[in-house]
């Protein structure tokens, strides 16, 4: 009977601990932002198909994961067949390194990214990954279709030629 009471108030202690610990933890938010707000921030668009992904280590000894894209088309910035695509983190031998909220590249997966470009003139994807596309094609239509985390989902289904008219005003 003492030892039932004594766990029931070790975990009444505990519960309590964890609802204050909890509420000292600030929370971070991602604001969605609309397809336009993407294509005014994005220095580069482009769309492509992941031909790899590789974990390397920078001068600093921070993990980090390049990504390198076979160019279908630029919709916004200079014409290119290749680009790159970096990240923070990834998986190196035994060593991890998560990025919360980061989006997964995929070899052979065919993607649309709003970029920014840092200054070796890689892209990063905008908006904590808001600007990473998934392309599939729709099997029952045979239309290919686009959708981000926030974009493109259910009601709000975009088509790839629908995507690219909102990102480039019409411009081809």
């Amino acid at each position: 009977m003492l030892s039932e009471l004594r766990l029931n108030k070790i975990q009444g202690l505990l519960a309590a601990w964890l609802v204050f610990a909890c509420a000292q933890v600030p929370a971070s938010q991602v604001v969605p932002l609309s397809v336009e707000q993407l294509a005014a921030r994005a220095q580069r668009i482009v769309h492509g198909k992941v031909a790899s992904k590789t974990c390397l280590k920078n001068e600093r000894g921070e993990i980090y994961t390049r990504i390198e894209l076979d160019v279908i088309e630029v919709w916004k910035g200079p014409a290119t067949n290749h680009f790159v695509i970096v990240q923070a983190g990834g998986i190196l031998g035994e060593e991890r390194v998560e990025v919360v909220g980061q989006v997964e590249y995929r070899a052979g997966e065919e993607i649309v990214d709003f970029l920014a470009v840092n200054s070796r003139g890689e892209g990063v994807s905008l908006g904590a990954g808001q600007g990473k596309f998934n392309v599939l094609m729709d099997e029952k239509t045979g239309v290919a279709r686009a959708a981000s985390r926030f974009i493109g989902h259910g009601a709000g289904a975009l088509t790839l030629e629908n995507l690219r008219t909102r990102t480039t005003g019409g411009q081809k």
